[in-house]
């Protein structure tokens, strides 16, 4: 099971700075640098609530998937870390606003 450290706390799916989201989809195809990298599963709380106090009943994230190719651990579209974090601000708005931290270029 992947484990997803989030450090985004407005992120609907943080709860204690881990991702209960079912499967977090990391953007950033050409990325050299991890901030050129985002989680697209981000869903600001304003907007979405606390959707973690709906899904921690289930289990934390299970599966990344990931199109940044230029990633040391993708592999066919998924992450092969077991643990993997990602990072943004507590006011991000957008998952652009967001990264991926464990992000090693080739």
């Amino acid at each position: 099971m992947t484990k997803v450290k989030c450090s985004v706390s407005n992120c609907s799916y943080n709860k204690d700075h881990v991702c209960y989201a079912e499967r977090v989809a990391i953007g950033g195809q050409a990325a050299v640098v991890d901030e050129a990298t985002c989680c697209g599963t981000f869903l600001n709380e304003d907007a979405y609530s606390n959707l973690a106090e709906h899904t921690a009943y289930k289990s934390a994230c299970k599966a990344v998937s990931c199109t940044v190719a230029t990633c040391v651990h993708h592999k066919n579209d998924q992450c092969m870390l077991d643990c993997i974090a990602v990072e943004g601000s507590g006011n991000a708005a957008a998952y652009v606003e967001t990264c991926c931290s464990s992000f090693k270029a080739q």
